[in-house]
């Protein structure tokens, strides 16, 4: 079964005591180390800013949010009120609960504690709510943008590496939900611009290369 990343770090230290909690619970990992400084030509984003990722079968993040929570609330109770949630307003609070992969479990259970103790909703039945809504949001197809649509036209046109690159992108990409299922991540519409953009690259690059050759053989 496919591996897909489950979190990311940018310190190492960070990374191993976190893969120590999921070997304690069993469950199986792997922890790959991404070079710094490589940035996504197409979203324009630098997923490689945390080197290490964490992955995970897709049938395990379930399990691991449970183990990551049993170990957070064993520190709980050692949380004092100067810590810096403490300063976030309820809706800062519940944004934590709604985005759990993107904060560790102690913030994510500390916030639990503190909307409680504000009198505020946070039972399991409100959690889970906050957490569909957040992954409807992201299942959402992306549109591709017509930007970058056009881009890859011209460069593929022109037998471009990068109309290539932006036709399998836009073609081919997947994007993990927070529950670990694998999604397309872009519209019909633009998968479909991305496979012609693709095939129009490959075609255009070839010809180019079949021209060049046939001008040195002359």
């Amino acid at each position: 079964m496919e591996l897909l990343t489950y979190r990311r770090f940018v310190d190492r230290e960070q990374a191993e005591a976190f893969v120590k909690i999921l070997a304690e619970h069993r469950i199986g990992f792997e922890m790959e180390e991404y070079p710094q400084n490589l940035n996504s030509v197409y979203t324009g984003t630098n997923p490689f800013d945390a080197r290490f990722h964490v992955k995970l079968k897709g049938d395990d993040f379930e399990r691991a949010d449970a183990a990551l929570l049993q170990e957070a609330n064993q520190t709980l109770t050692q949380i004092n009120t100067d810590h810096y949630l403490y300063q976030f307003t309820d809706l800062e609070l519940y944004e934590i609960l709604s985005k759990p992969d993107e904060w560790n479990e102690l913030d994510y259970k500390l916030a639990i504690k503190i909307l409680i103790e504000r009198g505020k909703e946070a039972d399991e039945q409100t959690i889970e709510k906050l957490k569909a809504a957040r992954i409807e949001r992201l299942a959402r197809p992306e549109e591709g943008g017509n930007t970058w649509i056009l881009i890859g036209y011209i460069s593929a046109l022109m037998g471009g590496a990068l109309g290539i690159f932006i036709g399998w992108h836009l073609s081919t990409f997947k994007k993990t939900l927070p529950d670990g299922r694998r999604i397309r991540g872009y519209t019909p519409s633009a998968r479909q611009h991305g496979t012609i953009i693709l095939i129009i690259g490959i075609v255009m690059l070839v010809v180019t290369v079949l021209l060049v050759l046939s001008r040195i053989e002359s």
